[in-house]
């Protein structure tokens, strides 16, 4: 089973926003690590488009997880205050 996987592609983000199935990690290099929902406002086609598109990675990447848990084992990452509330 698949816990979590890089999105490499837009199609690959794209898909995975319009599911809005698991959570989204997002690593950066000036930034502390972060998961959010799919629909999280955060988690925008632009912000994919510059970090992973444009900039190739050179700053951080986009990760689907199943769950906050696997999201906080892997990445060390802070839940987003806008979209995950607890």
């Amino acid at each position: 089973m698949v816990e979590s996987m890089e999105i490499k592609d837009m199609s690959q983000f794209l898909k995975i926003k319009e599911e809005g199935i698991g959570f989204i990690v997002i690593t950066d290099s000036y930034n502390p690590n972060k998961v959010h929902r799919p629909d999280c406002p955060w988690v925008s086609v632009e912000n994919f488009k510059t970090k992973v598109v444009e900039n190739g990675n050179a700053l951080g990447h986009f990760y689907w997880v199943d769950s906050v848990d696997t999201a906080e084992e892997k990445w060390d990452t802070h839940t987003c205050t806008k979209c995950l509330k607890y």
